[in-house]
């Protein structure tokens, strides 16, 4: 008991001459909740001088609130604002003291010190789920098609991370925005064995009340994302679904455009080969001026387009020849893989530009067999190549969000 009553002494003495300021913001309540936490201090680190531990506290007290409750951040300042000189579990009790005494009411609390050992596992949860996400970040970010979702939320560095990503967002016709919590889901990732939340946040024009946009958040970063919402955005979502179909119709147009190329320059040609080069060199010349088109989408086209392509030519050639028929998907993703690793030697070899460095002559021999006859098309084909099926890469690129 006499130590108890020295302590007591010790800290009102400690109390009387600490700035005011201070006092106020950490200790709203004045002296008593000063000796309060001091006791408590002396009680969760008794190997550490109680006075010491309590300007640490103050420190603490005071970042956590200025992070908006960032326990990653508040974790690795309070490390370097003691040096290391405390244990990490002495750190996070500290913290979680911080955390006890800002967020909850100790009014019906009988037992201080197990609520604050509780809000350690807190303290613990939270910087697991930020160190499990930094290390699987390039399975949390954002995918720009659909960024700010349910499916897709923001990566953000903590609730004040929410505060400037919204703060730094432009929105038309919107001089200042508002904004609220509205939702939580609780998420389990199996695959990466990570719990974590995420917040959806709506968010509104100061001018009128409206509501701008519901944004989704996954507040466990470390960093903020620089994706826009997608709801934001003049583009339409990328899906492989819609934009296989419009490139394969697309092909069957330019096919039959260049057959009628060859008919009026009177060159034959077969026309089986005639559809399978079109098919494929359409195809990577529109991969390469279509140049937002992730890597992963572009096998996803590709793997529908080599399918329509397969089904189209056993639909219109029937009458073809039958090995030719059968070998024909095996055919054709060769020739893609060649054409590809064709035109991306001669991509950046050129600086990264597209030129008709014999690959029109290249493409015409693909279907007719006496040689003599490409210039008679050239020309046009060059044009059809280098034009239009780049253009049609540089439509997709403008009209579809990737």
């Amino acid at each position: 008991m006499a130590f108890f009553n020295s302590l007591n002494k010790k800290l009102k003495k400690s109390y009387s001459v600490i700035n005011p300021e201070v006092g106020r913001m950490v200790f709203p309540n004045g002296e008593p909740e000063y000796i309060y936490v001091g006791t408590m201090l002396n009680t969760l680190l008794s190997n550490r001088d109680v006075f010491d531990m309590m300007k640490i506290y103050v420190s603490v007290y005071v970042y956590y609130q200025s992070t908006m409750g960032n326990t990653a951040k508040t974790y690795l300042y309070a490390k370097k604002k003691t040096e290391s000189n405390l244990l990490d579990g002495e750190i996070k009790n500290i913290i979680a003291l911080a955390m006890f005494n800002i967020t909850a009411s100790k009014a019906n609390v009988s037992d201080p010190v197990a609520a604050v050992r509780q809000y350690r596992g807190f303290v613990d949860s939270y910087l697991n789920t930020v160190e499990s996400i930094k290390k699987y970040e390039w399975h949390f970010k954002p995918n720009p098609v659909n960024a700010g979702t349910v499916d897709s939320p923001l990566l953000v560095d903590g609730v004040c991370g929410v505060r400037d990503y919204i703060g730094a967002l432009s929105v038309p016709g919107v001089e200042k925005i508002t904004y609220e919590r509205t939702s939580v889901l609780h998420l389990t990732d199996e695959d990466y064995d990570v719990s974590y939340a995420i917040d959806e946040y709506t968010l509104y024009n100061s001018k009128d009340s409206s509501e701008i946009a519901k944004l989704w958040f996954n507040i466990y970063g470390t960093e903020n994302t620089d994706i826009q919402p997608a709801c934001f955005s003049d583009k339409e979502p990328f899906s492989a679904h819609k934009v296989a179909p419009e490139l394969f119709e697309a092909g069957i147009k330019e096919w039959q455009t260049i057959q009628k190329i060859t008919q009026d320059a009177q060159v034959s040609c077969e026309n089986l080969e005639l559809v399978t080069a079109t098919f494929a060199y359409l195809f990577v010349i529109w991969t390469f001026g279509f140049s937002e088109i992730k890597s992963y989408q572009c096998d996803e086209v590709m793997e529908i387009y080599v399918d329509n392509f397969v089904a189209y030519v056993k639909r219109t050639f029937e009458n073809a020849p039958y090995k030719k028929v059968l070998e024909i998907e095996e055919t054709f993703k060769k020739m893609l893989e060649r054409v590809d690793r064709r035109i991306r030697k001669s991509y950046h070899k050129n600086n990264r530009t597209l030129v008709d460095d014999g690959l029109s002559d290249e493409f015409i021999i693909e279907f007719i067999s006496n040689s003599d006859e490409v210039q008679k098309i050239k020309p046009l084909i060059s044009q059809k190549i280098m034009t239009d099926w780049v253009a049609l890469g540089q439509e997709a690129d403008r009209h579809y969000l990737t």
